[in-house]
Order: structure tokens, then sequence, then C-alpha cells
């Protein structure tokens, strides 16, 4: 192992014997210094020790005497083996620099669904080699996206439940069984859709190097970069420990994480009364904090569960307003391009340093080289969510991008709004939920009436989804309000 540093289990362990109190040799004998250290300071900090322990180090090349003399020829020589080494190594990464260019592979363990395939061209070390998709491994990764983004019903799953479902398949990891690690790190990793990243991280330091310093190498691609975004956008939006918009979509109650007390801000949340005979939505603030901080009313659930489905089947799924929300969404969007594009840049990078940071992290426990405390669980876990928010930007930002070039006929327009205006106004309808959770991003309740906003960026996209005789709808989150203005409000019954 290289002698630029002390991560060397049996040099730790030789180090420990000649410290020990069983003083089990006298001398340690190298070929040169350089085979003990690199470093010229870290040298001479052994060698005091060694010292102490009355344990002589000897160079059988470079002899030197025991006196000052010898000490300082020793310093000498090792700020020379030090110097030589740096050079080396950056004679080597540059050689490997300008081989990631060209699109050969530089060694080390493939990414997972990737062979390193032999080229008839030749390089220092005989033939270079090339990545190319492994069958057996690429189509486990294919599976892995597959029940991320839809799994086997049109649910995404979660990366224990496929984990899971790999291991009850029989399906490995180069020999290992599946964990929910090694699902992340493959539904993570950039090379799925045909990008492998050379020199993102010094080796020695763990440090990650200036992204003008990385090179990525084009391969073939296993999976597309839509399916990639698509399953980073739903393992962010499924997040249950961060997202409370996941937490009010698994709430059985219609308006839970929408509606909003307009006195306070606080969330309406379920009460009952007169012995649960009867179920109101309530000001949290006022619930839980002191009606002296909140007296809005109590509002009958089911009453304003009908007003709002009434309104956004009237108002919100009407064509005609429809068709201005997706007119102003174009105009919008036509004046965010520039800063837009340099967003989605900076998020890039930032992702691709997040993600080579966690999987060098992974990497290194998984090699022994280091131990999976409990603080670097936390640190994980903070990584990886704040890696699964850019992921949630950074796929709105490619929604909005692509937004202006549909256009939407007057009949889609209309089938969609008659479709799910019949939806939503249907008694028990199990869609009326997700679709008013798709087009409305809150609602604002007063005791004299109501205000529902929304984003014109998710109607687009809700009618893109939408095809007749299909009832899903899986929209991402965007930006720009549709409603601003008295004409939408709802008056519900105090």
């Amino acid at each position: 192992m290289s002698a630029t540093d002390d991560r060397r289990p049996e040099f730790q362990r030789m180090i420990e014997d000649a410290l020990s109190a069983e003083h089990p040799y006298e001398a340690i004998a190298v070929f040169s210094l350089s085979r003990f250290f690199r470093d010229a300071i870290q040298l001479g900090t052994y060698v005091r020790q060694l010292n102490k322990a009355k344990v002589k180090l000897i160079s059988i090349t470079q002899q030197t005497s025991e006196d000052e003399a010898g000490e300082m020829m020793r310093q000498l020589l090792s700020s020379f083996d030090e110097y030589q080494s740096k050079e080396n190594g950056k004679n080597v990464r540059r050689s490997m620099v300008e081989n990631a260019r060209q699109g050969f592979f530089n060694g080390s363990r493939p990414p997972f669904g990737y062979a390193a395939i032999r080229t008839d061209v030749k390089g220092r070390g005989g033939l270079k080699r090339k990545l190319e998709p492994h069958p057996e491994e690429a189509e486990a990764v294919r599976t892995l996206f597959k029940l991320a983004i839809s799994g086997e019903s049109g649910e995404p799953w979660g990366i224990k439940k496929i984990a899971t479902e790999m291991n009850r398949r029989g399906s490995t990891v180069r020999g290992k069984q599946w964990s929910r690690q090694m699902v992340w790190q493959v539904l993570s990793s950039q090379a799925c859709y045909g990008e492998h990243i050379f020199n993102r991280v010094n080796s020695r330091t763990l440090e990650e190097r200036d992204s003008k310093e990385w090179v990525i190498t084009k391969i073939p691609p296993i999976i597309s970069k839509e399916t990639y975004d698509q399953a980073a956008a739903t393992r962010a939006e499924r997040a249950p420990g961060d997202n409370p918009r996941f937490r009010a979509i698994a709430s059985p109650t219609l308006l839970t994480g929408i509606a909003k007390c307009a006195h306070c801000g606080g969330g309406l949340v379920l009460t009952s009364g007169k012995g649960g005979n009867y179920d109101y939505y309530t000001c949290s603030t006022q619930l839980y904090k002191g009606k002296n901080l909140c007296d809005a009313p109590h509002i009958p659930l089911e009453e304003l569960n009908a007003e709002v489905l009434k309104v956004v089947a009237e108002k919100v799924l009407s064509p005609d307003r429809i068709k201005i929300m997706l007119d102003q969404l174009s105009s919008q969007i036509a004046e965010l391009q520039v800063p837009m594009r340099e967003r989605e840049k900076l998020i890039q990078r930032q992702i691709a340093q997040g993600t080579e940071q966690i999987n060098t992290w992974y990497e290194l426990v998984e090699g022994g080289k280091l131990e999976l405390h409990e603080s670097l669980r936390e640190r994980l876990s903070a990584a990886q969510r704040r890696l699964d928010h850019m992921t949630t930007e950074l796929a709105d930002i490619n929604k909005q991008k692509q937004m202006p070039l549909k256009k939407f006929g007057q009949l889609q327009i209309e089938g969609f709004a008659d479709a799910i205006r019949a939806e939503v106004l249907t008694p028990d309808s199990k869609f009326a939920k997700s679709y008013l959770r798709t087009i409305v991003s809150e609602i604002r309740i007063s005791a004299a009436g109501a205000t529902m906003t929304g984003l014109n960026a998710n109607m687009a996209g809700a009618i893109s989804g939408w095809h007749r005789g299909n009832p899903n709808l899986v929209v991402p989150r965007h930006v720009s309000n549709w409603c601003a203005r008295q004409d939408s409000n709802l008056r519900p019954r105090p």
C-alpha cells in the first residue's frame, strides 16, 4: 500500500509491536526510506517514537549514521523522496486524466451495471479498457429504477422495499446481498445514464476537487437521463422525515397540509365534537397553543370539503381559466430561462459533489477503512436529504424548461377539465384528494371566506400527464401562482 500515509494495517501492526512492552524486535529494515514513509514530517515523527523504544530504522540502500549528521541526512533523503512521490503522482494523474478524456477506464472497480472491457488500443500496462454495460447487472439496474418509479402496480417503492425484493428474487451485488445503501448508490449513480466522472476526489485527502478538474467520460447509458431524474424526484417526494407534503398525502383528511388559517398561518387540523359525532377543521395554533393566540372558528369538515371541491370544479377547472394559466406560465418561464440555466448548472455541480462524497464514504466503510459510527450515519443521512432536495429542485427546473414547448389544444384542455371536474364531484372518489393536491397548493381560510392558490406549472403538468381512461396524475411541484385575485375566492359557511 502507498507509503504516502499511515493508513496501512500491517504498517500500524508493525509500529504497535515495536512500541509494545514485549519489545519483540530491535530494528525495522527497509529497502529505502521511501518504503517506510514518503512524508518527511511523518517519517521524523515515527523515527522519534521508535528511538524512544530503542528500535532502529535501517535503510539497506540509504545507510546513515546514528549521530546528528545521520539524522540530518535522513531528513534530506526523506524530503527528496516526498518531492519525487508528488512529482510521480502528478505525472500519473496527468496521464490518467488524458486517458479518461479519450474515453478509457482507468481501473479500480467499475460502477455497478458495467464491466471494464479490453480494447485493441495499447497502453502502458497492456490494452486499454472501456466501460460497457454488464448484461446481468444492467438488467438489475433497470429493475431498480422501474421499482423506484412505479413499483409493480404503478406506486413507487422505497429503498428498503426494493432491497428486500431484489434479495427475494435472488439478485446479488457481485456476490453480496442488496442493502439499502447499495440500492441508494445505484439509484444516485450518474454512470447509469452514461456519464462516468473521473478525477472528482483527491484519493489521498478524500477532498472534492474543483469541478473544472473533473473529466466526464461518456459511456453507453443503461437508462435515460429522464428516468434517472424521475426516480430521484420520486425518491425525494417520498422522504417522510423531511417532507410534510408526503405526510399530508398519507393523511385520510382531504385538506390536511394545504388548508391554513388566514388569521395566524397555522395549519388546519382535524378535531371532533359532541362525543365524536361531528368532525371539524380547527386552527392548530388555537388547538395546541391557546385560544388567546387565534380565535378562528371551527369549520365543519364535510361542509368545507364540499365547498372546496365545488370551487375547484366550477372555477379552477374552467377551460377558459386554464387557458389563461397556461399563457401566464409560458410568459413567466420565458423570462426565467437565463437565470434558470445558471441555477441548473449550479445544482448539477452540487449534486455531483454530494453524490461523490456519499459514495466515497460508503466505499471506505465497505473497504474497512472507516467505521460506520453514529456520527457518520447522521452525516450520511443529512447529506442524502440535501441531495434529495437538490434533485427535486433540478427536476422542477427541467420540467419548467420543457413547459413552453408543450402546446395543448382546446380539445385536450376541455377533455381534461371535464374528466377531472366529474371525478372531484363524485362522492367518495379515491382520486379526488390526489387531484386536489396536484392543482391546489394552499387554501387560506377565515370566518369571512377563503382564498385558494395553485401553481400554473402543476396545471400544465397535470394536463400533459392526463390521458382518457387513465385516472392517475403524478405531477411534480413547480412555481408561479395562478390565483391572487378576489374572483377565485370561495366562501365557506362559518
